[in-house]
């Protein structure tokens, strides 16, 4: 037996959560999402799904008269290299 799976059994078996992915992790999986093609938004690391405004571009709003960060942007257009960097 590998020492991974037996490190991945006494987890199950503690009852703990396995370790979850890395920055660089995520980072190099919506490049390859990107590339293929999808658009992505960060979301919440609480396990929500909810965006993760802070992390978005700020766009002005006229309307608002104020600064926001939209997700909507995305439905229409990837993010760039170094939007998915920040």
């Amino acid at each position: 037996m590998s020492k991974k799976k037996r490190h991945s059994d006494a987890a199950s078996a503690a009852g703990a959560q396995p370790p979850g992915p890395t920055k660089s992790d995520v980072y190099k999986a919506a490049k390859a999402m990107v590339r293929g093609g999808v658009s992505v938004i960060p979301v919440r690391a609480d396990g929500s799904k909810q965006p993760a405004f802070e992390l978005l571009p700020k766009e002005w709003s006229e309307e608002g008269q104020r600064f926001r960060r939209p997700w909507s942007t995305f439905k229409t257009r990837r993010p760039t290299l170094a939007e998915l960097r920040a």
